[in-house]
């Protein structure tokens, strides 16, 4: 043997072939399965209702919280939302519980017990 052979190793059987081609195509998965399994491997600050609550925000929280906030997430069951200035902060505050309420019968009570507002400046303002 030389010093540029390397020394005899046993071949390695070659790889099969990806099979998921040729299995049965079946149809997709709902989205909210899908996520749900994902964000549920996350912990359990991760929930897909969450998802919903961002997601419906206008509809859920109502003409007055709509048009002025942006819910951010939920950690541990406080809903964080950005509001564009203190006067707004200060106006949705006595509107909590109405809307802590409102949340409470779309997704349950255990989804979130506070709101927490932070004043978030908009770029360009």
């Amino acid at each position: 043997m030389s010093a540029h052979e390397p020394p005899d190793e046993p071949r390695r059987a070659p790889r099969p072939r990806a099979t998921y081609l040729e299995k049965p195509r079946r149809d997709p998965a709902p989205i909210t399965d899908v996520l749900g399994g994902i964000l549920g491997g996350l912990g359990n600050g991760a929930d897909i209702r969450t998802g919903r609550l961002i997601e419906e925000w206008d509809r859920i929280a109502g003409p007055r919280w709509g048009g002025r906030s942006e819910p951010i997430g939920v950690k541990d069951g406080v809903l964080a939302v950005a509001v564009s200035s203190p006067t707004d902060a200060g106006v949705l505050r006595y509107d909590k519980a109405d809307l802590l309420a409102r949340i409470a019968d779309e997704f349950g009570p255990e989804l979130v017990h506070d709101i927490q507002l932070r004043v978030v400046r908009r770029r360009g303002r």
